[in-house]
């Protein structure tokens, strides 16, 4: 039985509604105000594991064995090797900040400290996941979108730790080692390889951090955030010289401490199942610098180096915790690091 002709004609109502509508999704522009930080259920269970996690590391410490290395070293090279991996982590904050200022996204200091220095405590607890988790969830009450908050998070992480690679890798050529020629050279092409902004876009975009059919936005070279983080692996390698003296092993070259700390930094990241790199790092970090000191001075490094990067991490986190929010940057000014490349692809 054949419909009458006006069953069949479009509801003219809704036609009129759809025309009405928007042709493609509005970006998220970030205009809802956030939460305070200190909201929500993930981010106090993963503070709060990262406090109990980080009270029982110290409980558990052998402080009769450690406490007697740790006051071996003269305090004042000691209190010098801390600030100088606080100055890291002062450059880290920079380089996030200018990675979102590239992106059209501005946050005041104090927004961005917390941003950057409050998830460095998380690293202790395994898996990476808590570290991770703290900063997405900063990165939200901020202001900034989802998509912005895990891209900044994976290109400041790819820039430190090519950057790292290839200064580690470029130290260990320019010394004197048992390490074959070859291992730092290949290090050294592959991380300057993926410092390509085509190689890093395209990552991204297998990745589906970035969609296909958004502009090219990262395919541009942009100098200072490798400078800045260049700046904190020079601050790595005088932290190391710094401990070293306070050992009074006068021996260890700039070139050497970079060599070789950068060398552990790097694994103890990649080893990102290991709390903070625990371990990983030591290892690789002493076998460097048995090279060029003796096994002894080596291994009594690496233990003072790992007490000062805790030092430091807990001083600069629980710091960044405990400043007021601004609130003149409850969040982002900008759309968020994504929202304007997607609105541009959608024809927004």
């Amino acid at each position: 039985m054949a419909h009458p002709a006006k069953w069949r004609q479009p509801n003219r109502l809704m036609a009129d509604h759809a025309e009405l509508q928007p042709r493609t999704r509005e970006p998220s522009r970030g205009l809802d105000p956030p939460p305070p930080w200190w909201r929500g259920r993930a981010l106090r269970a993963g503070l709060t594991s990262g406090v109990v996690v980080f009270g029982v590391g110290l409980v558990t410490l052998r402080w009769d064995t450690y406490g007697e290395i740790i006051a071996d070293a003269d305090p004042g090279w000691l209190a010098l090797g801390v600030a100088l991996l606080l100055v890291g982590n002062l450059l880290s904050t920079w380089l996030h900040g200018e990675i979102l200022s590239a992106r059209g996204t501005k946050l005041a200091p104090l927004d961005l400290s917390r941003l950057v220095l409050v998830p460095n405590i998380m690293k202790y607890i395994p898996g990476f996941v808590a570290q991770a988790a703290t900063f997405y969830q900063l990165g939200r009450r901020a202001g900034v979108d989802r998509r912005g908050v895990v891209l900044l998070f994976i290109e400041a992480m790819w820039v430190t730790l090519a950057v790292t690679a290839a200064l580690g890798a470029a130290a260990l050529l320019a010394v004197e080692s048992s390490v074959p020629a070859w291992m730092p050279a290949c290090i050294l092409a592959g991380s300057l390889i993926v410092l390509i902004p085509a190689v890093r876009d395209r990552v991204l975009r297998l990745a589906r951090v970035v969609p296909k059919d958004a502009p090219d936005a990262l395919g541009r070279l942009n100098l200072r955030p490798l400078l800045i983080a260049a700046l904190g692996v020079a601050a790595l390698g005088l932290h190391g010289m710094a401990l070293a003296l306070g050992l009074g092993a006068t021996d260890l070259t700039f070139a050497e401490s970079v060599a070789a700390f950068a060398g552990g930094w790097v694994v103890g990241l990649l080893a990102f199942v290991f709390p903070g790199g625990l371990g990983p790092r030591e290892l690789v970090a002493s076998v460097l610098l048995a090279e060029f000191t003796s096994p002894g001075t080596a291994v009594v490094l690496v233990i003072i180096s790992r007490f000062a990067t805790v030092v430091a991490d807990v001083i600069a986190g629980t710091t960044a915790l405990l400043l007021p929010s601004s609130s003149r940057s409850a969040r982002a000014k900008a759309a968020g690091i994504y929202a304007s490349t997607a609105g541009e692809a959608t024809g927004g």
